[in-house]
């Protein structure tokens, strides 16, 4: 029997050093956002809100968002575009010397 590997990819998301979430990207182009059992945990008015859902359904964070081809919606609009992104881009990069 032979055994089969994918390629897979994993970014953690933080936001003011706290870990939010970790965004699991498969060769096959599955992404799968799971957010962090610990900011599960955290009192709601203390939490970030990032989706109006989250306020509505006690569930969201805690089930996985599954994409084919493309970041769950509620990533959408997070990083800049165009211009913006090479200058982002390239600021970084001089920041961790790559």
């Amino acid at each position: 029997m032979t055994k089969t590997s994918e390629k897979v990819e994993g970014l953690n998301i933080q936001l003011h050093g706290v870990d939010v979430a970790i965004v699991t990207h498969y060769a096959g182009g599955k992404n799968i956002l799971t957010f962090n059992p610990a900011f599960i945990a955290t009192s709601q008015h203390e939490r970030l809100t990032f989706s109006l859902r989250q306020r509505r359904d006690p569930q969201y964070l805690r089930t996985p968002q599954i994409r084919t081809d493309k970041l769950p919606p509620v990533l959408s609009n997070l990083l800049p575009e165009g211009g913006l992104r090479d200058v982002v881009s390239k600021a970084l990069s001089s920041q961790t010397g790559r």
